[in-house]
This record gives C-alpha cells, sequence and structure tokens, in this order.
C-alpha cells in the first residue's frame, strides 16, 4: 500500500466526527415591509425641489412634522428617492423657477410687488393691477 492509502484509511479511523448542525432556512426573496404610496415619493421630489441646498435629514424631518400622522419616511429612504429621480428633480426646479406669480390670490390691495425694474400697484378701489416703469406708464 502506498503512503496516501495509509494515511486516508487512518484518518477516516481516527477523526473526530462533525457536530450535526442546523441551519435556518433561508428566507424568501423580496421585501419584508409594503412599499410607499406614490403620493409619498412626489411629496418627497417636491420638498427636494424648494429645498434645494439641504439634506436628506432635513427633508424627512419637514415630510415627518408635515405627514407624520399619515406616513413617514427615513433619511435613507429620501436619499434613495432622490437618488432615483434626480432628472425629476431638476424639471420640477426649473418650472418652479420660471413660474408667473399669481397675483389675484395672495397680493393685498395696495402691495407693491418690485420685479426687474417693473413695479405693480395693485389698487385698492378696483382692485385691477396696474403696471407702471421706471420712464412712466406701460
Amino acid at each position: 500500500m502506498t503512503l496516501w492509502m495509509i494515511w486516508f484509511c487512518l484518518n477516516i479511523l481516527f477523526s473526530r466526527p462533525q457536530p450535526i448542525t442546523y441551519r435556518k432556512p433561508k428566507s424568501k426573496p423580496g421585501f419584508k415591509s409594503r412599499r410607499k404610496p406614490r403620493w409619498v415619493d412626489n411629496r418627497i421630489i417636491e420638498h427636494k425641489a424648494i429645498m434645494n441646498k439641504d439634506g436628506c435629514r432635513k427633508i424627512a424631518a419637514s415630510f415627518n412634522r408635515r405627514f407624520g400622522d399619515k406616513e413617514t419616511v427615513s433619511k435613507s429612504w429620501v436619499a434613495t428617492i432622490v437618488r432615483k429621480h434626480q432628472y425629476e428633480i431638476l424639471q420640477l426646479r426649473k418650472k418652479l423657477k420660471n413660474r408667473l406669480p399669481n397675483l389675484n390670490q395672495s397680493i393685498k390691495p395696495g402691495a407693491l410687488i418690485y420685479r426687474e425694474n417693473k413695479i405693480m400697484i395693485k389698487t385698492p378701489i378696483t382692485y385691477s393691477v396696474s403696471l407702471i416703469t421706471a420712464q412712466g406708464l406701460a
């Protein structure tokens, strides 16, 4: 007999049996919790478009203060949503940046609005908006 056959036989005879271990069955693939509703994603996208300089922690805190009774979010989940929807956030920021103000809704009579070289005055009598430039009446 060769040397390796002797070693193999001795190894089988004198080796200790391995203890039997029971492994926990692997869980099924998928998520453990339900998906957040789509309106939550939309609100996070809106928050990020408005609060551009703020990070995920402040956006999550702001969202939880406003909608905490319905749904809450974590900062890591906000980061995931922001990462996935960067293009939508940029589009919304551009849309918010270039929109015209709604003059009839939030301006009180007699209020002045300064915009570039034009001054808009909402008169208290007729509630109509008149436009005055630096040169005179437009």
